[in-house]
């Protein structure tokens, strides 16, 4: 009966524990909402996300655009970000933002006009008309497009 008991509780303390955060969320269309504008995501194809540290913990939070995270970690410096992820544009998987090929298509619409969309490699890319980019570029690109809009 102790055992039992000693079972119970190591089970009821295991499961009020918080499950580690080490891959990309699972979205909820329709019901998420963009840590950086607020907006409810409804399109996966635009959409990225972002595992950060934060008191100690890593949580996963979502974009509604890839431009989106790109301003999150340029407005909040202090941010440990841990991964990032890009939406397959054809596939709506997440890719590892790193490894993923990003095309800035000046004349599309994404959610928050950003024009930029991803794919998992260039030849999948290759049937964009647009500037492919490295994600490592997005800043200075975002910063490039802030200066000739004025």
């Amino acid at each position: 009966m102790k055992r039992s008991l000693l079972m119970l509780a190591v089970l009821l303390i295991a499961g009020c524990q918080e499950a580690v955060v080490d891959g990309p969320p699972e979205l909820k269309l329709g019901r998420d909402e963009c840590v950086h504008c607020g907006m409810i995501i409804n399109d996966a194809r635009y959409a990225a996300a972002a595992l950060i540290e934060a008191d100690g913990r890593v949580k996963a939070v979502v974009f509604d655009d890839i431009g989106d995270l790109v301003a999150y970690a340029a407005d909040s410096p202090a941010a440990v970000i841990r991964k990032r992820y890009v939406a397959d544009y054809a596939t709506k998987q997440w890719l590892v933002a790193e490894e993923a090929v990003i095309v800035h298509v000046s004349d599309l619409h994404t959610p928050m006009g950003s024009g930029l969309i991803a794919f998992s490699s260039a030849d999948a890319a290759a049937g964009q008309k647009g500037r492919q980019l490295a994600f490592k570029d997005l800043r200075a690109h975002n910063r490039d497009n802030k200066a000739d809009s004025h």
